[in-house]
C-alpha cells in the first residue's frame, strides 16, 4: 500500500457524503461538491502517472469533465460523473501497472547483459595467465640463447605478451564500466518501480474509499425508500383496520345485510365466524377483512397428488383423522378440488355444481365438512376457476360446449372462453394473464361469468359448508376479480396460489429475490388486500439455504426475512411443500432430510404456516417435531405479525429471536441464546424442541 506521504494533499477522506433524509433540498449541492472534488483528485492521480499514450488519453478524458456544471445537478448525475472519474483513474493505474511489467522486462535484459560481461572478463583472465607463461618461457630462452637471433626472438615474444596484456586490461576496464552502468540502470528501474507502486497503491486506496462511500450512500437511499414504502403500507392497513372496526361497532357486515333482506329462514343460522377457532380462543389480530383470518391459523394441506386413488374414498379417510388433526393443534384444513373433473385430481374441472368426484361423493364431502366444523377446524376449498373443461364439442371437434350439468347451471357458450384460446374457438375477451393451454380459459371480464361464479361460491359457503378458499393458478386472471369473489362470498380465510419463478443463475438461486416477492405482494394488493398468497419466495430461499448450508440467504439486505413474510407477513402463507412441488409430481422438492429444519423456521416465524400431508403422515420423526413446534407456537402466542430479530445468518448457521420470547436456530453451526446472552445475562432460555440441525428455546 502507498505510504501516507504518497497521497496528494487534496485526497478526500470519503468518497461521497452520507445520505441524510433531512437534507433533501441540499442534496444536489452536496453531491455536486463531492463529485467535483473526486474529479479533481482523479486528475491529480492520473497526471502523476504520466508517461504513456494511454495515460495521456485518460488525462484528456478527465479534463473534459472539468467544465461540467455540478451546481444544481441531480445526485444520480453527480454519482455517474464520480464513477467516470474513478474509472479513468483505475484505467490509468492499470496502464501504470503495464509500465511496471515493462520495467521488469528491462531489468531481466540488463541481468542477461551482465552475465555476458562476466563471461568476457573470465576469458580475459585466461589470456593474462597465458601471457605470464609466455614471459616465463622468454626468460628461460634469454639465458640459453646468447646470439642476436635469440635476442630478436625474445624481443618478439615480449612484444606479443605486452599486446595480450593490454587487450586483457582493456577488456577488464570494459567489464567494470558495463557493471557500473548496469547497476545505475537497475537502481533507476528500482526507483521507477517504487514510484509506480506508490502511485498504484494510492489509486487502490482512493478506489476502495470511493466504492465504500457509494455503497453506503446507495444503501441509505434504498433504506429510506423501503421505510417510506413500509410507512405507506402500514397507513393503508391502519385505514383498513379502522374501517373494519367501524363495521364491527355498527354490527353490520355484507353477509348480515343479505341475511336481513332474505326471506329464507335457513340462511339465518348463526355464522361460523362467531364460533371460536381455537381452544382456548386466542385474542384476535384484526385485519382489514375477515378473509385474512385471526392471524393465528395453522393450516394442514389435507391431501397429496395420489389422494384421489384412496380406496374407500379420501373424504372418509380424512374424516377419520379429524380428531387427531385437531389434537395436534391445527386450526384449518385445505381440501382438494371438490368438483367433477376431467382429471382425477380435480384440477381440470367441468361441471362445478357436481360434487361427486374421485375423492368421494357429495354426501361424504358434506359429512367431512360437518365433522371439521364440529372440531372447530376451518375448511378451505380448492377453487379452480382459471379454466373450465367443456362437456361437449362443436361440429369441428373443439371442446367448447357447456351443458347445464347436474343442476342445470353455467350452461356457457364460446363467449365465456378467452378469444386467444384458438384451439377452443373462444369468442370472449383476450386473456389477461398466464395461459393454461390444456383447457379453455375462462373470460372473467364477462359479467355473466362473474355472476355465475359468485353464485357457486355462495352455495359452497352457505349450503355445502365450506369456510374459506384456496384459489388455484391465480396468475391466469387479474387479482381484482379474486378480490371481488372474496368480498362477495365472505370467507373466513382466503389464499391464492401465485406461483412465480424465482431468479436462478447457472442453476443456483440468486441471493436477491426482492422483485420476486414484490410481484406476489402486488397481486395481494390487486385483490384489495383481502386475500393472502402462498410465500413461494420463502420456500425457494429456505430450501436453497438448508440444502447448500448457505444460511446467509435467510436475511435480506435490511437484515429481515427475505420472503413475503419479511415485508407483508399478514398476507404470507408459508410452506415447504405441496401436491405440485412434492408428492409424486416432485416439481420443486424441499430436501426431505431437512424438512424438520424447515418447519422449525416456518412454525416459529411470522406469516401463516401450512404443513404438508406427506410430512405429517409418512415420517414419524417429522410428525413429532411438527407437533412440538406447534405447541411452542400456540403456547407463546406467535402469530402472522410476530416480530423477528435475526441474530446470525451465515454459512452453516441461522439464529433469530421471535417476539423476544422464542429463539430458533437452524443449521449445523453451534449456537444457543444462553451462550449468546440474548436479551441480557439475567435472561434464561429453555430448550423446548430440538432435532438434527435445529433447536427452539422459550424464554423462562
Amino acid at each position: 500500500d502507498a505510504p501516507s506521504s504518497a497521497l496528494p494533499a487534496d485526497a478526500p477522506s470519503s468518497a461521497l457524503p452520507a445520505f441524510d433524509p433531512e437534507q433533501r433540498s441540499t442534496m444536489p449541492c452536496i453531491y455536486g461538491a463531492a463529485a467535483e472534488s473526486e474529479v479533481h483528485s482523479a486528475r491529480a492521480r492520473v497526471e502523476s502517472l504520466g508517461g504513456t499514450a494511454k495515460i495521456d488519453a485518460l488525462m484528456a478524458d478527465l479534463s473534459a469533465l472539468a467544465p461540467q456544471a455540478f451546481e444544481g445537478a441531480s445526485p444520480e448525475d453527480c454519482v455517474m460523473t464520480t464513477a467516470r472519474a474513478h474509472r479513468a483513474a483505475a484505467e490509468a493505474a492499470a496502464a501504470s501497472a503495464g509500465v511496471l511489467e515493462l520495467a521488469a522486462a528491462e531489468m531481466a535484459s540488463a541481468a542477461a547483459a551482465l552475465t555476458v560481461a562476466e563471461r568476457v572478463a573470465a576469458e580475459a583472465a585466461v589470456a593474462r595467465a597465458e601471457a605470464a607463461a609466455h614471459r616465463q618461457e622468454a626468460a628461460l630462452l634469454a639465458v640459453e640463447l646468447a646470439d642476436e637471433g635469440a635476442d630478436a626472438e625474445l624481443a618478439s615474444l615480449v612484444e606479443e605478451e605486452r599486446a595480450q596484456t593490454a587487450a586483457a586490461d582493456a577488456a577488464e576496464q570494459s567489464r567494470v564500466e558495463a557493471v557500473a552502468a548496469l547497476e545505475r540502470a537497475m537502481e533507476h528501474m528500482r526507483a521507477t518501480m517504487q514510484q509506480r507502486e506508490h502511485a498504484l497503491g494510492h489509486a487502490r486506496d482512493i478506489t476502495g474509499r470511493m466504492t465504500d462511500g457509494l455503497e453506503r450512500t446507495l444503501a441509505a437511499v434504498a433504506q429510506r425508500e423501503a421505510e417510506d414504502m413500509l410507512v405507506q403500507r402500514e397507513a393503508e392497513e391502519e385505514a383498513r383496520r379502522m374501517e373494519y372496526d367501524a363495521l364491527i361497532e355498527r354490527g353490520v357486515s355484507k353477509e348480515e345485510e343479505r341475511e336481513a333482506s332474505s326471506s329464507d329462514d335457513s340462511i339465518a343460522e348463526a355464522s361460523i365466524a362467531d364460533e371460536p377457532m381455537l381452544a382456548p380462543p386466542p385474542a384476535p389480530v384484526r385485519e382489514g377483512t375477515p378473509a385474512c383470518g385471526s392471524g393465528r391459523e395453522i393450516i394442514l394441506q389435507g391431501f397429496n397428488w395420489e389422494s384421489c386413488n384412496e380406496k374407500g374414498g379420501w373424504y372418509q379417510r380424512l374424516r377419520d383423522e379429524v380428531p387427531a388433526i385437531r389434537e395436534m393443534g391445527f386450526s384449518a384444513v385445505w381440501l382438494p378440488p371438490p368438483t367433477k373433473s376431467v382429471s382425477p385430481q380435480g384440477y381440470m374441472p367441468s361441471d362445478l355444481w357436481d360434487l361427486d368426484s374421485d375423492y368421494g361423493s357429495e354426501a361424504q364431502l358434506r359429512g367431512l365438512l360437518s365433522t371439521l366444523r364440529e372440531h372447530e377446524l376451518v375448511s378451505l376449498a380448492d377453487i379452480v376457476i382459471n379454466h373450465r373443461c367443456a362437456e361437449g364439442s362443436d361440429e369441428m371437434g373443439r371442446w367448447n360446449r357447456y351443458t347445464g350439468g347436474k343442476r342445470n347451471k353455467m350452461a356457457w357458450g364460446t363467449w365465456a372462453i378467452c378469444n386467444n384460446n384458438h384451439e377452443f374457438a373462444g369468442t370472449g375477451s383476450s386473456k389477461m394473464g398466464d395461459d393454461f393451454t390444456p383447457a379453455p380459459n375462462v373470460d372473467h371480464t364477462n359479467e355473466q361469468v362473474r355472476s355465475d361464479i359468485g353464485e357457486w361460491l355462495d352455495w359452497l359457503r352457505k349450503d355445502v359448508g365450506y369456510d374459506g378458499w384456496r384459489f388455484d393458478f391465480v396468475k391466469g386472471y387479474p387479482g381484482s376479480y379474486t378480490g371481488d369473489y372474496v368480498t362477495d362470498s365472505s370467507p373466513l380465510l382466503s389464499v391464492g396460489e401465485f406461483w412465480d419463478t424465482c431468479h436462478y443463475r447457472d442453476g443456483v438461486l440468486d441471493y436477491n429475490q426482492d422483485s420476486h416477492r414484490q410481484r406476489t405482494v402486488d397481486w395481494c394488493d390487486c385483490t384489495g388486500g383481502n386475500t393472502s398468497a402462498f410465500d413461494f419466495t420463502t420456500k425457494g430461499i429456505l430450501q436453497e439455504a438448508v440444502g447448500r448450508d448457505e444460511y446467509w440467504r435467510l436475511a435480506d439486505s435490511r437484515k429481515q426475512p427475505p420472503g413475503v413474510l419479511g415485508i407483508w407477513p399478514s398476507r404470507a402463507v408459508t410452506f415447504l411443500e405441496n401436491h405440485d412441488t412434492g408428492s409424486t409430481l416432485g416439481h420443486w422438492r424441499f430436501p426431505w432430510e431437512k424438512v424438520a429444519e424447515g418447519y422449525a423456521y416456518t412454525l416459529t416465524h411470522p406469516g401463516t404456516p401450512c404443513v404438508f400431508w406427506d410430512h405429517l403422515y409418512y415420517d414419524e420423526d417429522i410428525r413429532t417435531a411438527v407437533e412440538k413446534l406447534i405447541e411452542v407456537r400456540r403456547r407463546q402466542d406467535l402469530h402472522c405479525r410476530s416480530s423477528v430479530e435475526i441474530v446470525v445468518a451465515q454459512v452453516g448457521l441461522y439464529a433469530a429471536l421471535v417476539d423476544g420470547k422464542v429463539a430458533v436456530k437452524i443449521g449445523p453451526g453451534d449456537w444457543s441464546p444462553n451462550q449468546a446472552g440474548c436479551l441480557g445475562p439475567e435472561v434464561h432460555w429453555k430448550c423446548a424442541v430440538s432435532g438434527p440441525g435445529f433447536a427452539v428455546w422459550e424464554k423462562m
